[in-house]
Parts: C-alpha cells; sequence; structure tokens
C-alpha cells in the first residue's frame, strides 16, 4: 500500500491575485493561502451604507476595463478554496494601492 498524502494546514502560502466569489457578484484579493482556505479582501463599487468607515477607496479600479471607482475591505476574512472561481488574470492593483493594501494587511495582522 502506498502512503498516503499529507497536506499541511499550517504553511503559509503568500498570493497576490484577484478571484470570483463562487456566492458573491464582487472579486475578492486573495492575499495568501493557508491549507485548503484562501485569506482575502473584498472589493465592490460602493461600500454598504453605514459601513463606509471599514472600507478604504482605492486610487484605480483594479479591474482595467472598468473605470468607476473602487473600494478594498479593511477587514481580512478566510474562506474555503472550493468557494472561489479561476484566477481573474486581467485585474491587478496599481503600485500605490498595493501600498494600501500592505497597511492593511499589517494592520490585520497586529489585531490577531
Amino acid at each position: 500500500m502506498g502512503k498516503k498524502k499529507q497536506y499541511r494546514t499550517d504553511r503559509v502560502e503568500k498570493k497576490d491575485e484577484f478571484r470570483r466569489s463562487k456566492t458573491e457578484i464582487h472579486p475578492k484579493y486573495v492575499f495568501e493561502r493557508i491549507g485548503m482556505l484562501f485569506g482575502f479582501l473584498s472589493v465592490t463599487h460602493k461600500p454598504p451604507k453605514g459601513k463606509e468607515s471599514e472600507y478604504q477607496k482605492l486610487d484605480r479600479n483594479p479591474d482595467s476595463k472598468d473605470e468607476r471607482a473602487a473600494y478594498i475591505s479593511k477587514k481580512a476574512e478566510s474562506d474555503n478554496i472550493a468557494n472561489f472561481g479561476a484566477r481573474q488574470k486581467d485585474m491587478k492593483l496599481s503600485d500605490s494601492d498595493r501600498q494600501k493594501v500592505k497597511a492593511i494587511l499589517r494592520k490585520n495582522k497586529k489585531g490577531k
């Protein structure tokens, strides 16, 4: 009998990509993979009413085809990989927005 593959659930793999959620319309910025989970920040055109302080406005929309304003969540979340679709290759963060995201992720790490 062959050995069973062991999957490490504690290994963190850094990511820098956008993926569509299978349960929501808005794309997600995926920044890490831990086992069978993706760590992500939500991206939207307009924050929900009353929750504007929970979102940061981006300088440029990550979707190059879309000219509307974009906002990214200040709260990092995680979800099962099965709930995400394929990688969105046409979406990317600008350099100034990348610095904003790094600051958000640093604040999230301090809070844990």
